[in-house]
C-alpha cells in the first residue's frame, strides 16, 4: 500500500514472488455474505476517514514553529499517513460506489480491487492506532513545552477516543 515508505524496488520483487509462487489466494468473501461485507468495509472505511481527520486536525492545528522535536516526529507521521491516504484508493469515489452497489444489489462476488482495500484498511486502521498511541504517550509524558499545545493535544485525545477499537 505505500510503496514510498519502503524501497519501491523490494515491494514489487516480493509481491511477484508470492504472485508466482502458485499459493491459492482464495477470496475474502463470496456468496450470499458480500452485501455484509460491502457494508461493514463501507463502515470501517468512514470510521478511518473520521478518525484519520481527527489526528491530522488536531496534530497540525498546533502549528509547526513550536520546536518540539518529538511534536514534530508526530506530524511528521501524520504527514506521512496522509500522502498514504492520498495515494490509495481508500478514500475514493469509486471505491465508495462498488462498496454501495455490491451491498445494496445482493452481489455474490468482490473484485480484486475491492479485496486489496479491505486489506488496505487493515493497515490504515494498524497505522492510525500506532499514531494514536504515540500521541498519548506524548501527552502523557509532559514533555510539551507549550501549554497550550499541551492542551489541546489532550483535548484532541479525548476526540478520537472514540475511534480507537
Amino acid at each position: 500500500m505505500n510503496r514510498a515508505a519502503y524501497l519501491y524496488r523490494s515491494c514489487e520483487i516480493v509481491a511477484a514472488m508470492i504472485l508466482r509462487s502458485e499459493l491459492p489466494l482464495p477470496n475474502v468473501v463470496s456468496g450470499s455474505g458480500v452485501p455484509e461485507f460491502a457494508e461493514r468495509m463501507l463502515q470501517q472505511n468512514l470510521h478511518l476517514q473520521n478518525w484519520f481527520m481527527h489526528l491530522r486536525d488536531c496534530l497540525t492545528s498546533v502549528g509547526y514553529t513550536h520546536g518540539d522535536r518529538k511534536l514534530h516526529s508526530l506530524q511528521n507521521v501524520v504527514l506521512h499517513i496522509a500522502t498514504t491516504f492520498k495515494g490509495s484508493l481508500l478514500f475514493k469515489e469509486d471505491l465508495r460506489e462498488s462498496l454501495e452497489s455490491m451491498a445494496s444489489e445482493e452481489a455474490h462476488s468482490i473484485s480484486q480491487v475491492v479485496a486489496d482495500a479491505s486489506l488496505m484498511q487493515q493497515e490504515m486502521a494498524f497505522h492510525l492506532q500506532r499514531l494514536s498511541r504515540m500521541m498519548q504517550m506524548y501527552v502523557m509524558s509532559g514533555e510539551s513545552k507549550d501549554p497550550k499545545i499541551a492542551r489541546r493535544l489532550k483535548d484532541g485525545l479525548g476526540e478520537i477516543s472514540g475511534f480507537i477499537r
